[in-house]
């Protein structure tokens, strides 16, 4: 029998249009989308649609891709229910796992990512920085250049362990630009910018972990209905009450992914399904796991692909 796991995409991810067509091919979800944006301070179909800008913004990106990967999900499980045995989100989709494992009810998830969202667009005006992608470099040999490269206010990590030879770092612009001239010549096959608005997963996103953990104190959080993979550590939450810490970290520190998914490897999880707009978990996790069975799931389109999946 096929051991599922369910992961929910990242910031990245956006795109025109996503998520709308699950409310057009399941009206039944118009009502669930309408309380989702309830507890939003934005017109979320009008981000949607485009008909109002700011989609890349990470004030309105954050929220609307959360949004989008619960309309798929609910969606999904309308026309074939499953049952996963374990979620993971990738970055800000820890969230949309957080509220479907049950940790987190959807008025406190949808407060919260808003914050969250926030928070990191301050914190990325007030220490701005840069991302950068890594390709074909060994991850010893890239957080070695990282250690030698950093000093105070000169400071650059591993922000993303995707999947063998893909990394991505962050930090301030000088300190990444000088890994990413060291990765060049240390044999790394490419060295690319990425166009987002800060060094999220840095230290430079220390004072959106302190913002978070404020509010994080007055969230009530509930045991899981089914577990999770968490970023920080690439395993499941060993107590409850270190759930604050974790979401805290998450923002500041490394997203573990290529471990998470040997994590779910060696708990015989074999088949994956990525919820949210794109391919790029999917995609990851193949090159993790190459004998794995992935798809993704972007609107009923995609439910002939679940069903072969899952049969």
């Amino acid at each position: 029998m096929k051991r599922l796991a369910v992961l929910f995409a990242g910031q990245g991810a956006q795109s025109l249009g996503m998520g709308l067509s699950a409310i057009e091919e399941t009206p039944a979800l118009m009502s669930y989308f309408n309380t989702i944006q309830q507890h939003l301070n934005f017109d979320l179909k009008k981000i949607l649609n485009g008909e109002v800008s700011g989609l890349n913004q990470t004030e309105f990106t954050q929220p609307s891709l959360l949004a989008t990967s619960l309309l798929y999900y609910r969606q999904l499980q309308t026309l074939l229910p499953l049952n996963p045995q374990y979620l993971i989100g990738f970055s800000l989709g820890e969230y949309t796992a957080l509220h479907l494992a049950g940790h987190l009810d959807l008025t406190s998830t949808l407060h919260l990512i808003q914050v969250r969202a926030n928070a990191m667009a301050a914190a990325s005006r007030s220490n701005p920085g840069m991302m950068a992608a890594i390709i074909g470099l060994s991850t010893s040999v890239l957080e070695s250049l990282c250690v030698q490269v950093s000093k105070p206010k000169h400071q650059v990590i591993i922000a993303n362990y995707n999947c063998p030879g893909q990394m991505v770092i962050s930090g301030h612009e000088l300190a990444v630009k000088e890994v990413m001239t060291l990765a060049t010549s240390n044999g790394a096959k490419r060295a690319i910018p990425l166009n987002v608005s800060g060094a999220f997963h840095s230290p430079l996103m220390a004072d959106a972990g302190q913002q978070l953990s404020k509010v994080l104190l007055s969230i009530k959080f509930q045991a899981s209905q089914t577990p999770m993979v968490f970023n920080w550590t690439g395993k499941p939450l060993p107590h409850l009450s270190d759930l604050p810490l974790y979401l805290v970290q998450q923002v500041q520190s490394s997203v573990q992914f290529e471990n998470s998914i040997r994590y779910l490897s060696a708990q015989q999880i074999d088949t994956f399904i990525e919820i949210g707009p794109g391919n790029v978990l999917a995609g990851l996790v193949k090159k993790i796991l190459p004998d794995a069975k992935v798809i993704s799931y972007n609107g009923q389109k995609d439910l002939s692909l679940v069903k072969e999946l899952l049969a």
